[in-house]
């Protein structure tokens, strides 16, 4: 919920608080997603492999904010993997 669709720690808290009788810490849906992000790793080179061993791979860029500086989200695709990963440098 907070990945995909972007909402807050708090309403999170609040959605398993009162719809599920659930309740949980914000700190235990950061600690969650950090776990999430750890198990990915794997996924991911396993991703960047693939998409290398393809015969064509789309690619682009957008410009994004992170933490009030100007950085690129690079995309690179096929018919089966995607990888976005953000960098300095756009190109």
């Amino acid at each position: 919920m907070s990945q995909y669709q972007l909402i807050p720690y708090a309403r999170i808290q609040e959605y398993f608080t009162e719809q599920l009788h659930i309740p949980i810490s914000q700190g235990s849906i950061f600690n969650f997603n950090k776990v999430a992000y750890g198990l990915l790793e794997a996924f991911s080179e396993i991703t960047k492999i693939n998409l290398i061993a393809s015969y064509r791979m789309n690619v682009d860029e957008t410009g994004i904010n992170i933490n009030g500086k100007r950085k690129w989200l690079h995309c690179a695709s096929n018919d089966l993997w995607t990888d976005f990963f953000p960098h300095e440098k756009r190109g």
